[in-house]
């Protein structure tokens, strides 16, 4: 398999679900002129005197090589790391695709990719950057804790405020609007009050299939998935038949209706990816039914029927 954006993304995917099942995992892509020497030659990528070099995974690849055989690949080559090492690995490399780290948060991704580059630099890591690779979050347990949140229309008003919540509750949220400098400073406001990482602000127009695409896969590269979507952009444009414009009406539908499938459509992809690989995330999502008197045999028949 060649290198392509999207190949990336939806390994990413595969990844984060994966070595989820060890614990709540964040993970962020990485590539380069810097990494490419290393994520060419398995040799040289172990031979790096990387601060967690037992924890480093080295995954083949050739240009004939399916996805769906990384895939594979990926989950048997985790499964036995975990068993023999009992923890999951910090970095992931796919042969000429890039390098995957994996953490607890995206303070701890991004501080595992440092400490990395240093390697290659031959720098020993500092004192804080080794705190900083450690598994760690200042979040106590709850079902936002660590899930990852596409919000749009986030600049202002109820979107704002949703985001803020949501990253108030460990959730990473990824904030999307036209207003570009809103979204910005929001951003920048929930990472400074929260933690690094906590917030990513990514431009688009809800109404153009493109601006959603690079959207989905910003925050699959920054993450490593997508837990739960939010489709807040929205506009009101109120009249008779005969006030309303043909124009005012294209725009509401396009807002309203288009922006929603286009985002549910390329979301999708994405969780139905991570379900196919760990199917077991579904059920304790489902378990907060029963505060709708379902039985636990009804819970787990719905997750059953929803994931196949």
């Amino acid at each position: 398999m060649t290198f392509s954006k999207k190949s990336a993304v939806l390994i990413a995917a595969v990844i984060k679900t994966t070595t989820s099942k060890t614990y709540d995992s964040i993970v962020s892509f990485y590539t380069s002129d810097v990494l490419k020497p290393y994520i060419k030659s398995e040799k040289r990528f172990f031979a790096l005197d990387f601060l967690y070099k037992s924890e480093m995974l080295f995954i083949q690849n050739d240009p004939e090589k399916a996805i769906s055989n990384i895939y594979d690949d990926i989950q048997k080559a985790t499964a036995e790391f975990s068993k023999e090492s009992g923890v999951c690995p910090k970095i992931i490399a796919i042969k000429n695709i890039g390098i995957y780290c994996i953490g607890s948060s995206k303070a701890n991704t991004n501080a595992v990719y440092d400490a990395f580059l240093l390697s290659i630099k031959k720098i020993p890591p500092s004192k804080t950057l080794k705190a900083m690779t450690s598994s760690n979050s200042i979040f106590s347990d709850n079902i936002l804790k660590g899930k990852v949140v596409i919000i749009t229309g986030a600049a202002q008003g109820f979107g704002k405020g949703i985001a803020t919540e949501m990253a108030k509750k460990g959730a990473y949220v990824v904030i999307s609007d036209i207003n570009e400098s809103g979204i910005v400073k929001l951003a920048t406001s929930l990472c400074e009050t929260y933690g690094v990482g906590t917030a990513i602000a990514v431009r688009a127009d809800v109404t153009r299939e493109t601006d959603i695409i690079k959207l989905v896969e910003t925050a699959v590269l920054t993450y490593g998935g997508v837990d739960v979507l939010i489709n807040n952009a929205g506009i009101v444009k109120a009249g008779s038949l005969d006030d309303m414009t043909l124009s005012d009406f294209e725009l509401v539908t396009k807002i309203n209706y288009t922006a929603y499938f286009l985002c549910t459509k390329h979301v999708s992809k994405i969780m139905k990816l991570a379900n196919k690989f760990n199917k077991e995330n579904l059920y304790p999502k489902y378990n907060l039914s029963y505060k709708n008197n379902l039985s636990s045999k009804d819970n787990l028949n719905s997750a059953n029927n929803l994931s196949s």
